[in-house]
């Protein structure tokens, strides 16, 4: 189990913890306060769908406040074994995920998750392993330019065909009939949107040019689409950045 504290000097705002445990370990309670948390925060999150996804998945990250231990985010990663062209693709699968605003900023749960992923790919394969993330908000989206050398997609470089490929047969298999390959956009049949103004973009938001590309390259983001991203895990594809933060070492 792994976690991480955040230094919080707000007296509004307490301290929390992220912390890394199996799926399989989580309690009902603790189900019942993640689809709290997924209703708060999305239209449309209907209960039978939400713990089928949860069932699923192979790790949960639970943000916990300190001192009243309320769980406050969380999110879910999964493993995707394919292959294609006869060779094995792998990558993890990042699932639902729900921070509190006041904690947006957290590097702490973006530490631990970044951390356990670097730590237990080679778990999953001796060879290259990919990450997965479909986003339907810029927040998410600045992961990939503020931590990676390279990722789809990018404002400033076209994605290789070889990579496009790779990212289509791994997001086909979650979302067969609702993925556009050619905007590498998931819209949902029954979509999820974020509620009500969260998923509003204020204009000095949009004055990021990353924050600018988001909104170019998934138009939909609003009703819920998701924008399908995508990078590989290594040592040489982390900026000094991620390096500093995930604590990554060469390989």
């Amino acid at each position: 189990m792994q976690s991480q504290e955040t230094q919080n000097t707000s007296p509004e705002v307490r301290p929390v913890t992220t912390i890394a445990r199996r799926q399989s370990e989580i309690t009902p309670a603790e189900v019942e306060r993640l689809f709290e948390l997924m209703s708060e925060h999305f239209e449309g999150i209907d209960r039978a769908h939400f713990e089928h996804d949860l069932r699923e998945k192979e790790w949960v990250f639970l943000v916990v406040e300190h001192g009243t231990e309320r769980i406050v985010g969380f999110s879910t990663l999964m493993s995707l074994r394919t292959e294609l062209d006869g060779e094995p693709l792998v990558a993890w699968f990042t699932g639902d995920t729900v921070i509190a605003p006041e904690h947006w900023g957290d590097r702490g749960f973006i530490r631990t998750v970044g951390t356990h992923m670097f730590a237990e790919r080679k778990s999953l394969h001796d060879g290259p392993v990919y990450w997965v993330l479909l986003t339907c908000t810029n927040r998410s989206y600045r992961l990939m330019p503020g931590m990676f050398e390279t990722y789809h997609p990018r404002r400033d470089r076209a994605t290789s065909p070889d990579l496009l490929r790779k990212l289509e047969k791994l997001v086909r298999m979650k979302f067969p009939d609702e993925y556009d390959a050619e905007k590498t956009v998931v819209a949902l049949k029954d979509p999820t949107p974020v509620v009500g103004d969260r998923a509003a973009i204020s204009e000095r938001h949009l004055a990021d040019p990353e924050v600018a590309y988001f909104v170019q390259a998934n138009p939909g983001y609003a009703r819920g689409d998701y924008l399908a991203c995508f990078t590989l895990l290594t040592y040489d594809n982390v900026n000094r950045l991620g390096r500093k933060i995930w604590s990554v070492e060469p390989e």
